[in-house]
């Protein structure tokens, strides 16, 4: 398949949401249906979700979209398990004529096509020492090595991920093939409106948190811990936002299993669109994202194409999407994230210098890149 136009089966199942597996599938698949080496994208999914696949493309499905699939709950829980047998059999079928089928995230239900590539996004449930739910910890390595049985090549968005896949998995020989994310178009410096500053009550200086506090591993109780042991008058100069999805009772959860008191420096922001987000990002004086582990870490690019400094880990796959263009610290060392909390507050020439090179360090990364690597992980993807 070295140069001829391809026709590239999809489950949209993974498409929905807004964590990063959602958003890596969106804009792979709107990268890959304006290609000319691409003939077909052929989507396939249930009747339900036609109302989001129509939100997605401004009200017009597009040609090669099938929703007619059983949905896996269709005969309710006690046939779950025929459904499963049977929607095997229609994957394989309606993907029969497709070149390539790509898994786009974690899946239940395989088609067996005889080229078969699978997106793994990360591997940290594999690893005792990251805060994982137990049950989850039992299932994930099950999970994983059934894709893996399903496919003939893989794609990862790191370098870490790559490794720990061949690590902890040896007996998968085929392909492994990283390819970066990146983040959105819409992710660019922009200045806060006073419409946004006053429905937020945004203050003049303020950092940043961003993503899920209800997963250990995102280190918000480590990162919440070093910003309230800062000296009393810089937290007085300035505001830590929190910027979460979560619902007003996790959040009240949180804070009542916090080892440490929060002050009037710490505000949660909720239901943050993404055009507020970017305007938030913007003009921060930084973004704290010392995570204990992960695949890829797509908030760090979204503040760097914003111009917004980035303290991050220096573990898993972080260094590879920051480069030389982030502060670095150990997300297990309170004292030494406190320290670089402390020296972007402070000095504002670190500051200027992080925005300009994050700036130039996001320019490394664009969705139409991810797709030059995809398309060639397609044309290479040996047969099952």
């Amino acid at each position: 398949m070295s140069e001829e136009r391809l026709t590239i089966g999809y489950d949209v199942s993974s498409i929905f949401g807004r964590n990063g597996i959602a958003r890596y599938s969106r804009e792979l698949i709107l990268q890959m249906m304006q290609r000319r080496d691409v003939v077909g994208t052929h989507m396939v999914g249930t009747r339900n979700q036609q109302g989001e696949m129509e939100d997605l493309f401004q009200g017009k499905l597009p040609a090669g979209t099938d929703l007619n699939m059983t949905h896996e709950r269709a005969l309710g829980a006690p046939l779950r398990r025929f459904v499963r047998l049977w929607k095997s059999h229609e994957i394989l079928t309606r993907f029969a004529e497709d070149d390539v089928v790509h898994y786009l995230g974690p899946q239940k239900i395989f088609a067996d096509h005889q080229r078969t590539l699978s997106t793994i996004h990360d591997l940290i449930p594999l690893y005792e020492n990251y805060a994982v739910e137990p049950g989850l910890r039992y299932r994930f390595p099950r999970m994983i090595a059934r894709q893996l049985r399903h496919s003939s090549a893989v794609v990862c968005p790191s370098q870490w991920v790559a490794d720990t896949i061949r690590d902890r998995f040896p007996t998968f020989t085929g392909p492994i093939t990283v390819t970066p994310l990146a983040a959105g178009s819409q992710f660019v410096p922009t200045a806060l409106t006073d419409a946004l500053v006053r429905s937020r009550q945004l203050p003049e200086d303020y950092m940043v948190f961003v993503g899920r506090i209800d997963v250990a591993r995102k280190n918000l109780d480590k990162i919440l811990s070093a910003w309230m042991s800062l000296d009393a008058r810089e937290r007085n100069r300035t505001t830590l936002l929190i910027i979460t999805d979560s619902s007003d009772a996790v959040i009240k959860r949180l804070i009542a299993e916090l080892p440490v008191s929060l002050d009037a420096s710490v505000r949660f922001l909720t239901a943050v669109s993404t055009s507020e987000l970017v305007q938030i990002l913007s003009n921060a004086a930084a973004m704290i994202f010392a995570s204990q582990a992960e695949g890829f870490g797509l908030p760090i690019l979204e503040a760097m194409q914003c111009g917004c400094p980035v303290i991050t880990s220096n573990v898993t796959s972080m260094p590879e999407v920051g480069g030389d263009a982030a502060v670095y610290v150990d997300p297990h060392n309170i004292e030494v994230l406190r320290n670089a909390i402390g020296s972007l507050l402070t000095d504002k020439d670190l500051q200027v210098r992080l925005r300009s090179q994050g700036l130039e360090r996001s320019k490394q990364f664009s969705w139409l890149k991810t797709a030059d690597i995809t398309i060639q992980a397609y044309r290479t993807c040996p047969l099952r």
